[in-house]
């Protein structure tokens, strides 16, 4: 319903450019998504999930577009009763669709085993939050989504980019296509993958090798 009600937003917006006041907080609210997403678009490829915070200006706009939807139907309907019949509709509607949402979050599954699994092996081995990748195997992505992985990242208090991988080609695929996106680049962490004799020994050491977890964990060596 937002995205069919934004458009109608933004020619609210348009028509209403006479106000000015009204007009520059409408046009800040509509520039903002479009240059956050080109200011940290080498955050926004790997990791679509940062592109929630925009969600309020975008739901803005749309409610713009609600709000004019609604003005103009009040507008053409004369009977009082009817108004209040289409007034009572549209918060019925917004309820209906309030309680639907919540009842689709009570159906998503309960934390998986191999993210709390992974959580509890990363327990204090890295600088929280410092910038890392992740590489996990297939056979140990059980329940997890076959693409990108947030909440292994999560799990080990870094931020940067995780994903599965079939085997080591490719996460050396990965990590040369992403790495240059992180300059600060701590950590590169292997999970149900043997440890890679490609990563360039100069700039990453070796600190952890777990092998019946099958952990591997490289450090960026201090200058």
């Amino acid at each position: 319903m937002g995205a069919l009600l934004y458009p109608v937003g933004l020619w609210t917006a348009w028509q209403q450019r006479h106000e000015r006041q009204r007009m520059a907080a409408l046009l800040l609210i509509i520039l903002i998504p479009p240059t956050y997403l080109l200011l940290f678009a080498n955050i926004n490829y790997p990791h679509d999930y940062y592109q929630l915070i925009i969600t309020p200006f975008l739901a803005i706009v749309s409610a713009v577009g609600l709000g004019w939807l609604a003005t103009r139907w009040f507008s053409s309907v004369r009977n009082p009763s009817a108004r209040a019949v289409i007034l009572f509709a549209g918060v019925g509607a917004l309820l209906t669709s309030a309680a639907l949402t919540y009842l689709v979050w009570l159906r998503y599954p309960d934390l998986n085993q191999t993210t709390m699994r992974f959580e509890e092996l990363c327990a204090g081995k890295f600088k929280r939050w410092s910038q890392g990748m992740v590489f996990v195997d297939k056979s140990h992505a059980r329940g997890l989504p076959n693409y990108d992985l947030p909440e292994m990242l999560y799990a080990a208090k870094l931020w940067g980019y995780a994903k599965t991988v079939a085997n080591q080609s490719d996460a050396q695929a990965e990590f040369e296509r992403f790495a240059p996106a992180f300059p600060k680049l701590q950590y590169v962490v292997f999970y149900g993958i043997s440890c890679p004799d490609w990563l360039p020994r100069g700039t990453f050491q070796l600190t952890l090798q777990d092998e019946p977890h099958r952990l591997c964990v490289f450090e960026r060596v201090s200058p």
